[in-house]
């Protein structure tokens, strides 16, 4: 509450909407006016120890990267230093307990269609996605792609390699329902044949390309 009572008769730019959800109240400062940024510009900086937590400092190292896609949560024992750039209402240097971190991804309201091709480009398996979404940070990107039953494809971009990257695969058939379960594996499997993986958004296409008959696919190439 002492940001709140601190912004309110000071600033014409911003204000606060307050919200409460179990013990967590949480203060979301808001613009007042499109130019807000540029008339009042705030800004936060941070130093970080992930000594004692070197699974934290992976997930941190690849948020600045590639762009956050999770929440992600940095305990007070792994921040040194802390402050609040900008007007009196809004400067501060007072380490909070925990600083989360939310992603803010683009997302993809065209048509995503992710196909599996084996020898001489045969289509083995193709889903279109129910959802997608992008990432970018320091180095590169990512587009994060829904198929459905569980079954995700992410496309890592590098910046400095635009013909080079990666895609990784997550899935879980645990909780399907028996007939989302068996149309999953059926896709799953097929990824022990693939030679290329095509990933089509609204009509563009970008080929994956593996070395042989895997499992995992590797590298990424613009077609």
């Amino acid at each position: 509450m002492e940001l709140a009572r601190r912004i309110q008769p000071r600033s014409d730019y911003w204000d606060l909407n307050f919200s409460r959800t179990g013990s967590v109240y949480t203060e979301t400062l808001v613009a007042k006016r499109l130019d807000a940024e540029e008339r009042e510009p705030l800004r936060v900086t941070f130093v970080t120890d992930f000594s004692e937590h070197p699974e934290l400092a992976t997930a941190f190292r690849r948020s600045m990267e590639l762009g956050l896609t999770e929440p992600l949560v940095l305990p007070a024992d792994a921040m040194k230093e802390f402050e609040r750039h900008g007007p009196e209402w809004f400067a501060s240097k007072k380490v909070p307990g925990q600083l989360e971190l939310h992603p803010a991804p683009l997302v993809i309201n065209l048509p995503v269609v992710v196909t599996l091709l084996g020898q001489e480009d045969r289509v083995l398996a193709r889903r279109t996605a129910v959802g997608a979404r992008s990432t970018k940070g320091s180095n590169g990107g990512q587009i994060i792609i829904d198929l459905g039953d569980n079954i995700t494809f992410t496309f890592v971009l590098d910046l400095e390699h635009r013909d080079e990257g990666r895609i990784e695969m997550a899935s879980n058939v645990s909780g399907l329902s028996g007939t989302a379960a068996k149309r999953a594996r059926r896709f799953l499997s097929e990824l022990a044949n693939v030679e290329k993986i095509s990933c089509s958004i609204d009509g563009r296409v970008m080929v994956g390309a593996t070395e042989g008959p895997r499992a995992a696919p590797e590298k990424l190439s613009p077609a």
